[in-house]
């Protein structure tokens, strides 16, 4: 997010750049909320079929997820407002359950990577009982995944620290960086 909109205090301006940045650009492209809408609509059952063969008996549910790198978007009014519009623009599609947008950053699944590798944490678990956290009060409407993961992994007494692997990678990420080979010995 630049910085005319992160210290904007006219939330049209705030509403105006995740629109065009995570719904649709000025061109008209689906971006974002947009994007995940359009693969669902358009490419859902294609992609089912070349996995699954067998004829859909009960209605599959979906979970559309985007994953950002930005801390500016872990604010409340982030997800609360993608969340409307993704709701305006999602598909119906025969056969499947979709369900609201969540949005997840990067960073906090790689907080978290540790204790979803060994089962401590489900992320289809903690999303769904998110999802009925979320919807169980208007006033809950606004509070974003990455806040109710947190509150989750503490009521368990889950440390969240990164990961080796995230160390790792980071460590790879400095060495590109500065032009050095990277060694994975």
């Amino acid at each position: 997010m630049n910085q005319v909109t992160k210290t904007s205090v006219n939330s049209d301006v705030i509403k105006s750049y995740l629109y065009e940045n995570f719904v649709q650009s000025k061109s008209g492209r689906a971006k974002g909320v947009g994007q995940l809408a359009k693969v669902i609509s358009e490419k859902l059952s294609a992609i089912y079929n070349n996995v699954d063969s067998h004829p859909i008996y009960n209605r599959l549910k979906i979970y559309p997820v985007l994953v950002y790198s930005d801390d500016n978007f872990d604010i409340e009014g982030v997800s609360y407002y993608l969340k409307k519009e993704f709701k305006k623009i999602k598909p119906s599609v025969e056969g499947y359950d979709i369900k609201n947008v969540i949005m997840v950053s990067i960073d906090i699944l790689m907080m978290f990577e540790t204790h979803f590798k060994n089962g401590r944490l489900k992320f289809d678990v903690i999303v769904n009982e998110y999802l009925a956290y979320r919807d169980s009060s208007s006033k809950l409407q606004a509070v974003p995944f990455n806040k109710y993961l947190f509150q989750y992994a503490r009521k368990k007494k889950l440390i969240y620290k990164h990961s080796q692997t995230f160390h790792q990678t980071f460590d790879d990420l400095l060495m590109i960086k500065k032009d050095m080979p990277v060694n994975h010995s």
